[in-house]
């Protein structure tokens, strides 16, 4: 192992994070830091817990320490990596001072005296029922869909006879008030569990701290000003501000007004857009050009019982081949690029490979040319908070820019975005039920349809982009850690 440390300078947010509340001596300590982008949130709770491998090792047999995340993605993609760049700016080598094997997500210290940290993802909680440990630390917070995943974490931090258990907690602010913000509704409360063990009372101390991006002495000016710029107002005072807010006030696009409604029309001299979603009961398209940087929704078209075919002989019909003269773009829901929904049984049994856009395309470039017909998408679908936070910077940014505009003619388009909501008390979209619309088939149109095929172009130009912020390390003579 190397001789060399690196040492952090800690922010005043991180540093409580990792000190221990006066006059708490006795119970579990849940210490959750919300932060804006950029504003150092991640990194003291993946140092709170390799501090705690260190110091745990000899006094534990086999000490362990339990990272969750909402998702095995998260893990993988986010919160692992920020473990393996931590220890190589320690100076520890996979292979020589730890081992990560990667089947079962367990990474061991040979120099910490076999300390363990076991990787989880809480979108299935009964993954972490036989664990015991010393400590834990639950990455994106926020995103968990119960209070009870929680609490189960809380539940597995029990091993070795410790007077206090630590687990941190840190995550972006909640778009939408939730369990999150009930259960640290203060900056500090101890409260008394019964162990189901024993039966004996256990105190835990839930503690809550705020770090803003701009608290951050490493952030620089210009990038406030990228996230003022790529945000609306609200999304500002939560993810830089990092304010708890109920940020969509019960509708998905709070911020869309009439000053995003406009007459527009279309401009053979411009590409046509046709972004897609391919519900077939109603199916939405809306068709899009763009203009200096902006989006004009000019027209829209919504069937209901209906299919690619059909739908295809709408668009030929209202854009004959001698108003398309720059070719047809065609966005929208990116999983349309590998199902078959609305595919004949016979065209699919012909071609496996005949998904819908494939479809689209075969019909289209019949009609406007091989050349001039062709698709635009991701890879994948975003998530749909991200799609919904790029698709919000564009209606009205935090200076007040607007960047989308719809014309009255994309009547359904418009009426969806105005009623668009979230279900109390968490992120999913409050849409009619099948028994709703079978009692009122007019609910249909309240439906999400429209709002998606026109938030995936969006995304898909103009994602929300957030720079990534390195962390400063200075280097000291020997290898010591505290907290």
């Amino acid at each position: 192992m190397s001789d060399d440390v690196f040492e952090f300078t800690l922010l005043p947010a991180q540093k409580w994070m990792l000190e221990l509340p006066v006059g708490f001596t006795g119970g579990h300590d849940v210490a959750f830091l919300q932060g804006g982008y950029g504003s150092g949130k991640t990194l003291p709770g993946a140092f709170g817990c390799l501090l705690l491998c260190q110091e745990l090792c000899d006094s534990v047999d086999a000490v362990t320490g339990l990272v969750c995340a909402p998702s095995y993605s998260m893990l993988r993609d986010a919160t692992i990596p920020t473990y393996q760049k931590l220890l190589n700016d320690f100076g520890l080598m996979e292979g020589i001072d730890y081992t990560f094997n990667r089947s079962n997500m367990r990474m061991t210290f040979k120099c910490w005296n076999g300390a363990i940290l076991l990787f989880r993802s809480l979108d299935n909680p009964q993954s972490i029922r036989s664990i015991n440990a010393s400590f834990a630390h639950v990455d994106e917070g926020s995103l968990l869909k119960t209070r009870g995943h929680l609490l189960e974490v809380i539940g597995r931090v029990r091993q070795g006879n410790l007077p206090v258990h630590r687990i941190f907690i840190t995550s972006n602010p909640e778009a939408r008030r939730g369990w999150m913000a009930e259960l640290f509704d203060t900056p500090f409360k101890i409260t008394s569990v019964t162990d189901p063990r024993n039966g004996e009372k256990v105190q835990v101390c839930f503690r809550k701290r705020r770090a803003s991006t701009i608290e951050n002495p490493h952030i620089g000016y210009s990038f406030i000003e990228t996230l003022r710029q790529s945000m609306d107002e609200d999304m500002f005072r939560v993810f830089v501000l990092g304010e708890d807010c109920n940020l969509t006030r019960g509708l998905v696009v709070n911020n869309f007004t009439e000053n995003n409604i406009r007459e527009l029309k279309h401009r053979e001299e411009l590409p046509l857009h046709v972004t897609c979603d391919f519900n077939f009961d109603p199916c939405c398209w809306v068709f899009v050009q763009r203009v200096n940087g902006e989006f004009h929704a000019f027209d829209e078209l919504c069937l209901e019982k209906t299919d690619v075919d059909e739908m295809c002989r709408a668009l030929i019909e209202k854009f004959p081949k001698d108003k398309i003269k720059h070719g047809i773009i065609i966005n929208g829901d990116a999983s349309a690029g590998f199902n078959h929904v609305g595919v004949t049984v016979e065209d699919k049994a012909k071609d496996e490979r005949n998904s819908l856009y494939t479809k689209m395309l075969n019909l289209l470039r019949r009609e406007y040319g091989h050349d001039n017909v062709r698709v635009a998408t991701n890879k994948g679908n975003p998530a749909i908070s991200r799609r919904i936070e790029s698709f919000k910077a564009k209606v009205c940014n935090a200076n007040g820019e607007m960047y989308v505009y719809l014309d009255p003619r994309c009547k359904r388009t418009i009426q969806c975005i105005q009623n668009l909501r979230y279900k109390e008390g968490c992120n999913d979209y409050d849409l009619p039920s099948p028994a709703q619309i079978a009692r009122d088939p007019s609910q249909k149109w309240f439906s999400d349809h429209a709002f998606d095929a026109l938030s995936c172009m969006v995304d898909y130009y103009e994602p929300l982009k957030i720079d990534v912020i390195k962390k400063k390390a200075f280097v000291q003579k020997e290898l010591y850690f505290s907290i």
